[in-house]
């Protein structure tokens, strides 16, 4: 389903990009765009999962997302998010560093269907607490005939100090 939403939503922001002159014969040839290259400051919380503790982050966001049209009637959506900023549990006074990564490609083609996800978080205490590393590597194959042809989920944490 989320996928089939993200697809819907490649779909009508490349629908957007068409233009303003007459239709050419070069309809199927393959084109990118970058749709959307978004920056911005913004505040969030975060949990250490190696203590619990809830961190408060000031950073800044950036997002770009790019929409292909292959030429065959594929799309392959890219999405790149990345976050860096710093934070501080309210209750102890600990401050982090905090940046997070994060990478998807979606691809519709003839039937088929692929996504791969990678994420990368990281929070680093300027104190005694726990440091975080999360990691994510997601990815799955849907063959044309609607097979599972891939199937791929890693997530781990590790702390330390």
């Amino acid at each position: 389903m989320r996928h089939t939403a993200m697809l819907a939503i490649a779909v009508l922001l490349a629908a957007c990009e068409a233009p303003t002159s007459p239709a050419t014969n070069d309809a199927f040839t393959p084109s990118a765009a970058v749709i959307r290259n978004d920056q911005f400051q913004t505040q969030t919380v975060a949990i250490n999962d190696c203590n619990g503790e809830i961190i408060a982050i000031e950073a800044t966001f950036h997002l770009v997302t790019s929409v292909t049209n292959d030429g065959a009637g594929g799309y392959h959506v890219k999405i790149h998010r990345n976050l860096t900023g710093t934070g501080v549990n309210q209750a102890t006074g600990v401050e982090y560093v905090v940046s997070e990564e994060d990478n998807d490609q979606y691809s519709v083609d003839a039937g088929a269907d692929e996504q791969t996800s990678i994420m990368h978080f990281n929070l680093v205490s300027k104190g005694n607490a726990p440091n975080e590393v999360a990691q994510l590597m997601f990815h799955y194959t849907i063959t044309p005939d609607g097979n599972l042809a891939t199937y791929e989920d890693n997530f781990r944490i590790n702390c330390g100090t």
